[in-house]
């Protein structure tokens, strides 16, 4: 890692720390505590997020089918069971209080009405047809049987020809109906198929799953052909998966919410298995980058990068002299010399006083400032104007790299960055104290909501140098924390959020999708048909048969009222004839 601000120091220690730290990242991303975490990211997605749209776009998927089979269904026998179709006449037909109640009513009360007439003119005629006393020149035939008579005919035949055409409509009508019954009783999905091929109603692009939920939901003919099979909508539907394949309803949502559940959960025993323990903090990974941390100092671990410094003309001439070369190459920006251990070997991390010094050694007219501290910015190396080339350009570069570093030193914009707790207060992990009476943990630089968050700090190079040591404490103790975390939730985890998990949505879902059971409608279907077929049409042909029968009785009764009235009448016109010639006028009664 180079030097930001200047760009021409590189960080061995933090090339040395990468693949110490990509052990660790891996420990950490397979470990048990992953697998947790995995576990409960997998039921919070199933909870909310894409994870839920995506469930709820599948059922409202497999809505699309089952409106196309509603549709199906409305456009060959809608008119008969949605509002406003056959429901709007019921009123004229249901009920003694209907109009059709009110008609029949009506017809049997003229037809009784005239069958009483008439037989009230028969007996007139039959019996009383005479008067038993009359005046001389009085017509003794009594005119109230004609007159009964009359009324009787003329009624019963209007009444005749009204039931008559009234039956016979209905009789017309009974027929198609007896038809559709036929058609409705003998339905499945080849008929289906047929019938919308024939009277062109489109289908959909589901038009397979409406002919299966047809046959296998509603159809009384094809009830045994698929006896056995499942009636459950979601088995029965078919979409097309990621891969490209077919899968039902039901596995689409199973592979959707439920699979991925259990697979962390999964994760959780394998890890289990695998690891053996759920300790991460004795790996030994985890301690070599812990010893690393806190053995060297990053200011000790950064040196040039020679390359850099040779295509830089302030410092081109260090390379002119090879002693010069070396021992600017091991000059890190720690003030001291110290030994540090650096892939395993122990090398020699040169400071800058050391470097000063040994530059003013180069030559008489080379001198260091007297007092001057490490972390003085003022140059630490004068070049005296008598020195000649290459010996004053040697020191112009040394000199301009020992600015570079003590410049280097006077930066107090380096990220030292600490945490924050649950009351939003600086935080550094290492006062995280695990109180073993109580089995508690205090000083915790989390949230409160388990979240993290940076309380951002800036320190010197000094002071990187102690924070970087300090991470030591603080990976120790928050590898501890994690551990406990993992043994005192793993239970909590693999076990009691598997059986909330269970309880509130993988059999809630399952629940879900049992619910959508068709075999309801096909008893809906055979009631529909006992009422509408059976109850109805059985009824409404009845009803006009009766009627004709009503029409035919009416009219024997118009023509036995007829010839009564005939009898009656004729006799009372041969007497009036008779009256109205004198040879044959009678006596008096």
């Amino acid at each position: 890692m180079q030097w930001r601000y200047k760009k021409k120091h590189t960080c061995q220690l933090c090339d040395q720390l990468v693949p110490q730290l990509d052990s660790l990242v891996d420990l950490l991303d397979n470990g048990v505590g992953a697998a947790l975490v995995d576990a409960r990211s997998q039921v919070s997605a199933q909870l909310q997020g894409p994870q839920m749209e995506e469930l709820a776009q599948t059922f409202r998927d497999g809505v699309t089918p089952i409106r196309d089979t509603k549709n199906a269904m409305t456009a060959s026998i809608g008119w008969f069971v949605t509002p406003g179709g056959l429901d709007k006449y019921t009123p004229f037909f249901q009920g003694q209080a209907s109009p059709l109640g009110l008609m029949i009513i009506y017809a049997c009360l003229c037809l009784s009405l005239f069958l009483l007439c008439g037989i009230c003119s028969l007996g007139c005629w039959h019996f009383k047809e005479k008067k038993e006393v009359c005046e001389p020149g009085e017509n003794p035939h009594r005119k109230l049987s004609p007159m009964c008579s009359r009324c009787t005919w003329c009624n019963s035949m209007i009444l005749a020809m009204n039931l008559c055409l009234l039956g016979g409509i209905i009789m017309i009508v009974s027929v198609p109906i007896s038809g559709l019954c036929l058609y409705l009783f003998d339905m499945d999905g080849p008929l289906i198929q047929t019938s919308s091929d024939i009277i062109g109603i489109d289908l959909g692009t589901s038009s397979d799953m409406v002919i299966a939920v047809v046959d296998r939901c509603l159809s009384i003919k094809a009830a045994e052909t698929y006896a056995g099979q499942s009636s459950n909508l979601m088995d029965i539907y078919q979409v097309e998966s990621a891969d490209g394949t077919m899968q039902s309803m039901r596995e689409q949502v199973v592979t959707t919410a439920i699979d991925p559940v259990n697979e962390a959960f999964g994760e959780i025993t394998s890890s289990l298995d695998s690891a053996g323990s759920a300790e991460l903090s004795q790996e030994s990974a985890l301690i070599a980058l812990r010893d690393a941390l806190a053995t060297i100092a990053v200011s000790s671990s950064m040196f040039p990068d020679f390359d850099v410094l040779q295509s830089d003309p302030d410092y081109m001439a260090l390379g002119g002299n090879a002693d010069l070369a070396a021992e600017s190459a091991q000059t890190s920006l720690n003030c001291d010399t110290v030994i540090v251990s650096l892939d395993g070997t122990d090398t020699t991390s040169k400071g800058i006083t050391s470097y000063v010094s040994y530059v003013s050694a180069m030559d008489s007219g080379i001198s260091s400032s007297a007092g001057t501290s490490c972390a003085n910015k003022d140059s630490a190396v004068s070049c005296d104007g008598s020195l000649l080339p290459p010996m004053s350009q040697y020191c112009d570069a040394a000199a301009n790299l020992v600015d570079l570093k003590m410049e280097a030193l006077q930066v107090t914009t380096l990220s030292c960055n600490l945490f924050r707790d649950a009351s939003g207060n600086s935080c550094d992990p290492r006062n995280m104290v695990l109180n073993t009476m109580t089995n508690t943990w205090s000083n915790i630089c989390l949230g409160s909501n388990g979240e993290v968050s940076r309380d951002v700090q800036n320190c010197d190079l000094s002071g990187i140098d102690d924070y970087v040591n300090y991470y030591n404490e603080r990976l120790e103790k928050v590898i501890q924390y994690l551990d406990w975390q993992v043994v005192t939730q793993l239970d909590a985890v693999n076990v009691g959020l598997r059986a909330v998990v269970d309880d509130n949505i993988v059999n809630p879902i399952y629940s879900i999708v049992d619910q959508f059971e068709c075999a309801f409608m096909r008893d809906f279907w055979t009631g529909l048909l006992d009422g509408f077929c059976y109850r109805g049409a059985n009824g409404f042909a009845k009803l006009g048969t009766s009627y004709v029968i009503s029409a035919f009785t009416a009219f024997v009764t118009a023509i036995a009222g007829y010839a009564t009235f005939r009898l009656a009448q004729d006799n009372m016109d041969v007497w009036a004839e008779r009256e109205a010639e004198p040879e044959t006028q009678s006596e008096t009664i």
